[in-house]
């Protein structure tokens, strides 16, 4: 008996990896950068094919934004942010709400959160990402035959590990987004903000420009330049800020 136990132990990674395994990851898109571009990974590491409901990833086309709330923003306070996009109604979900995702199958997409949440200029925020895989076709809408051919996971949920991000860009309502300097290493010496707070909870990290939050907490971003950014759909492009131009002021002449 004891035999038998034994082998099913040393049995069951093999059995883990013969079924369809989904591991989801986040991190930022352009980590030298300020903003809220981050990249989400969908993978199969198992070794079966399974569905996944795609409404419950940012892969679908929404019109260039998230059909729902996918994420989870939580300030330096630990408050969580508020969700500016939309909300689709999907009905009753059939068969073509789901994605099937073969063995080792990895799906990726840069997605752009900061017309999203409610992000405000200069702060640090953390990104979390979970996705539900308890979802299954409806039997009012899917029939027996068609539910014969859904591959669940045997998972509940797929969980990433939350990342960190600097947030140092207004977004107004033509998606005009202005790049703010970061702040200099004196001012953060100094400083007893909630930035400052959140980046001592990293004690073996190091607040430094491009190389942003450091240590063994989740990935972090670096700060911004001094410099306009302006969006045209999915493509940013990045316009260096004007010097002011130097030269005597016209002197006003008094009226006749």
């Amino acid at each position: 008996m004891i035999l038998c136990v034994l082998a099913l132990v040393a049995m069951a990674p093999s059995l883990a990896s013969a079924e369809g395994h989904i591991k989801v990851s986040l991190k930022a898109a352009h980590p030298d950068e300020p903003g809220a571009k981050v990249i989400v990974t969908v993978t199969n590491t198992g070794n079966s094919p399974v569905h996944i409901m795609k409404w419950d990833t940012p892969f679908p086309p929404s019109g260039g934004r998230l059909a729902r709330s996918l994420f989870t923003v939580t300030d330096a306070e630990g408050n969580k942010v508020r969700y500016l996009g939309s909300w689709v109604n999907f009905g009753g979900l059939k068969m073509q709400a789901f994605q099937l995702i073969a063995p080792g199958e990895v799906l990726t997409k840069e997605i752009d959160l900061a017309s999203e949440y409610d992000f405000k200029p200069n702060s640090i925020y953390t990104i979390g990402y979970e996705m539900d895989l308890t979802r299954e076709p409806e039997p009012l809408v899917v029939s027996a035959a068609e539910r014969a051919s859904f591959i669940p996971p045997t998972q509940t949920v797929a969980v990433a590990e939350p990342i960190h991000i600097f947030f140092g860009a207004t977004v107004s309502s033509t998606a005009a987004i202005n790049r703010t300097p970061r702040p200099s290493a004196s001012a953060l010496r100094h400083d007893t903000s909630p930035m400052k707070r959140a980046l001592g909870a990293h004690p073996r990290g190091e607040f430094s420009g491009a190389r942003g939050l450091e240590g063994s907490g989740p990935q972090g971003v670096g700060h911004g330049w001094p410099a306009v950014f302006a969006t045209t759909g999915n493509v940013v492009s990045k316009t260096p800020a004007q010097p002011p131009v130097r030269g005597r002021r016209p002197i006003d002449k008094p009226a006749a």
